[in-house]
């Protein structure tokens, strides 16, 4: 199948996930071509007719030009969006996605949302990891800790961070925007070590090095959100595949669909609330063994099932079914 691909052009995380479906795509059996919208809509539309993709896929939501969008029906050409940030902007896609010939979606709860609008063609597809990214690292010292957090500081993040430093003494360290401004006053303490954010190969080795990684999900309720009727997440964030693929031990807050995809004490370990992470994190630093299978338990079913090129075959396949 040919396959044109428009990006955001948006830096940071962004630029990455462009990037590994790009790169996933070149690595299969189906032909691609991309470009991003900052190359103007002329030369766009110039590109499409040159290459005479089968599909055009992009993860651009609410900010793809409608006048694109409309000209890409005139050429009879079938659109594919994934959203990759459900449910968080929900208000800005509920009106778009009649827009598009096929919607798929990171997240349960939008998914049911999005089949209530009447949309034939919805489906739920996690993104998945890109396993030459996220991958076991070699141990280093320079990354390792007890504890390591990789993420924005969302609410129920800056509490348990707190929590954990208020009433434990482990290394820590976390990494993200604006984390050195919130924990200012513990700053001097030697065991914790705040990092601005860092690309996806950077935070494999974090990961990788760390004995425990918090996994943390991002509440529904936030103001720079766009969730007006609430809608609660029912699926697990991309990160929880990432870190399992790099072979790392993970303590993760609960979604609805998290035992569909990995089993507790299993795979990773659920936890709920701050006294409860602390005596969680405090069993599994003094049991090595247990929580190096449990990561290996969760590396082996992530590799063999939630990589991107497994969700981009979903995508193809899909396609190709419906085309007959």
């Amino acid at each position: 199948m040919k396959v044109f691909y428009i990006s955001s052009g948006f830096q940071g995380i962004y630029e990455y996930i462009d990037s590994k479906i790009i790169n996933s795509i070149h690595a299969s059996k189906h032909e691609c071509c991309s470009a991003s919208l900052f190359k103007g809509l002329n030369h766009l539309k110039e590109m499409i007719l040159e290459f005479e993709p089968a599909l055009i896929l992009t993860t651009v939501g609410y900010t793809f030009p409608p006048q694109l969008r409309d000209w890409i029906d005139e050429q009879g050409v079938p659109i594919a969006i994934w959203l990759t940030e459900d449910p968080y902007y929900i208000d800005l896609t509920v009106p778009i996605i009649h827009k598009y010939d096929y919607i798929f979606t990171i997240d349960m709860a939008a998914y049911e949302r999005y089949l209530k609008m009447d949309h034939k063609q919805v489906y739920y597809l996690p993104l998945g990891t890109d396993c030459g990214i996220h991958k076991k690292r070699a141990q280093n010292m320079n990354y390792a800790s007890d504890i390591c957090l990789i993420g924005s500081p969302y609410p129920n993040r800056i509490q348990m961070v707190k929590y954990m430093l208020n009433n434990s003494n482990y290394k820590m360290i976390v990494v993200g925007p604006e984390w050195a401004d919130i924990l200012w006053n513990y700053i001097h303490r030697d065991s914790l070590t705040i990092i601005p954010w860092v690309k996806p190969e950077l935070a494999s080795h974090y990961f990788s090095n760390a004995k425990i990684n918090l996994n943390i999900h991002r509440p529904f309720n936030l103001e720079v959100n766009s969730n007006s009727s609430g809608v609660i997440p029912k699926s697990v964030n991309n990160r929880t595949f990432d870190i399992a693929a790099c072979q790392s031990f993970q303590l993760i807050t609960p979604v609805l669909d998290l035992p569909i995809h990995l089993k507790n004490k299993k795979e990773v370990v659920f936890f709920e609330g701050d006294k409860e992470l602390l005596e969680t994190v405090t069993f599994y630093l003094k049991n090595d063994d247990l929580r190096k299978t449990i990561a290996k338990n969760a590396e082996k079913k992530v590799s063999e099932h939630y990589t991107i090129s497994h969700s981009l075959d979903y995508i193809f396949t899909t396609v190709e079914k419906k085309k007959g």
